[in-house]
């Protein structure tokens, strides 16, 4: 009998490999539609068969909540937790979010069969967004419902302000006043009003303040916004040759930046309300960004910050901005010879004191922790050997590791790599017997 793709799935801790070896009589055999048919199917056996299995936790904006996914038997459920009482439930209706998302695309969900497996809570955790059916939708928690976002994605940076024109006005913490856009500038209206009191004329079409990054002070007496100047929208298309839930094929496309084309321009503004007076933040410490996080004021509304990736990646700061001047300073500024990677402190440094981390964007693949189900199990299950490796020049190890790729991208692992092949021949005659066309080797990079 055919031995499992568990029993062969092997996790090598030395070189950050995962590999699967399969048995001599396995790589000599002839692959059937049986064995397809049954590689096909080991997604849904083990992870319908693994209970409480819980997935990392992401935080709600600034809330005291966090939200996960988890495994219940034959399904996956969405979770939110409050971290001040320790009380959980479902993140939102999931019978009802697949009947909309099913309307709203026109395909059929099931509540045991989500489109997505990861999602986007608003600041206040009342929507979220998910991608289906190749778009993206929003889905409001109170209502269940879904509809296909509008919004114009950013030119080519992959982590910042969401662009979404379309969301409403933001109300001011102490619930009496909304901030709107209107005619591409930031005005303000009392809670229930129509008069608008205009807070700037320098917005303009090519040049819009965006309502999605209107963030109030906590005493409301200040507001923090982009005006944003839109770069070059570069579409990439994908063809999607065999899609699982239709016979034709199926045609998309993302916005992807290349080298040297224009970004979009965030410019923070401030308002101080009691004065009318608008200040444009001097952009000397923040000149080319790749991307600009949100911005987040600290508790006693003295200051916002905001994070400034520069394009290239050498240059990273946490910038804040006095909420009565608009002076700014670089509370951190990482300047590396090399290249630095990072993880987004998602506004929260300046007021908690939390230590500012670093991962990589460049990713390090092979698994650290246990999962019901790794896609090499199906072509473990096939009889090929299989193999996951995490060489010099990927993250999540130490600097000059990651430093190995620093200008040298054509190394690829592959001095790693080789030495794997040669370790792993020494030790496993089989694998030296192996005829290259039945080595499946998937080298993550």
């Amino acid at each position: 009998m055919r031995p499992s793709a568990l029993n062969r799935f092997v996790l090598v801790q030395a070189l950050a490999v995962s590999v699967t070896l399969a048995l001599p009589s396995v790589t000599t055999a002839q692959t059937t539609r049986a064995d397809y048919a049954r590689a096909e199917k080991l997604r849904a056996t083990y992870e319908g068969s693994a209970v409480d299995i819980a997935g990392p936790a992401t935080a709600i904006g600034r809330t005291h909540r966090f939200w996960y996914r988890k495994t219940v038997r034959g399904d996956e459920q969405f979770v939110i937790v409050d971290a001040d009482t320790q009380q959980r439930q479902p993140a939102f209706d999931h019978d009802k979010i697949a009947a909309s998302l099913s309307k709203a695309t026109g395909n059929s969900y099931k509540a045991t069969a989500l489109p997505f497996n990861t999602l986007a809570f608003t600041p206040d955790g009342s929507a979220f967004t998910v991608n289906a059916a190749g778009s993206s939708y929003r889905c409001t928690v109170a209502d269940s419902s879904c509809r296909k976002s509008e919004a114009a994605p950013r030119a080519g940076a992959g982590f910042g302000v969401d662009r979404r024109p379309g969301e409403g006005p933001r109300v001011s913490p102490d619930g009496k006043w909304e901030a709107l856009i209107n005619n591409f500038n930031v005005a303000v209206r009392q809670i229930g009003t129509h008069t608008l009191t205009r807070l700037s004329t320098d917005g303009s079409e090519g040049n819009a303040y965006e309502v999605s990054s209107i963030a109030w002070s906590p005493d409301s007496n200040k507001i923090a916004a982009y005006r944003v100047k839109p770069g070059y929208r570069r579409h990439v298309h994908y063809v999607e040759s065999s899609p699982e839930d239709q016979l034709q094929p199926k045609y998309s496309s993302i916005v992807y930046a290349k080298p040297g084309d224009v970004l979009d321009v965030d410019q923070p503004v401030l308002f101080l309300l009691d004065s009318k007076r608008q200040i444009v933040v001097d952009n000397a410490l923040f000149p080319n960004a790749y991307a600009m996080s949100g911005l987040e004021w600290r508790n006693d509304s003295r200051a916002f910050s905001f994070e400034y990736n520069q394009r290239g990646h050498q240059i990273y700061r946490v910038i804040e901005v006095d909420g009565a001047t608009g002076n700014a300073r670089a509370i951190i500024s990482e300047e590396p010879k090399t290249f630095f990677t990072y993880r987004t402190a998602n506004g929260s440094l300046a007021d908690s004191g939390k230590e500012f981390r670093y991962a990589g964007p460049q990713g390090a693949f092979v698994p650290k922790s246990f999962f019901a189900y790794n896609q090499m199990q199906s072509q473990a299950e096939l009889g090929f050997i299989v193999v996951q490796i995490d060489g010099m020049g990927t993250s999540n190890r130490s600097k000059a590791f990651h430093d190995v790729a620093w200008k040298n991208l054509g190394d690829a692992g592959f001095p790693d790599r080789i030495l794997w092949h040669k370790a792993v021949a020494a030790k496993y005659l089989s694998f030296a017997r192996t005829p290259s066309a039945r080595r499946r080797l998937i080298f993550a990079r």
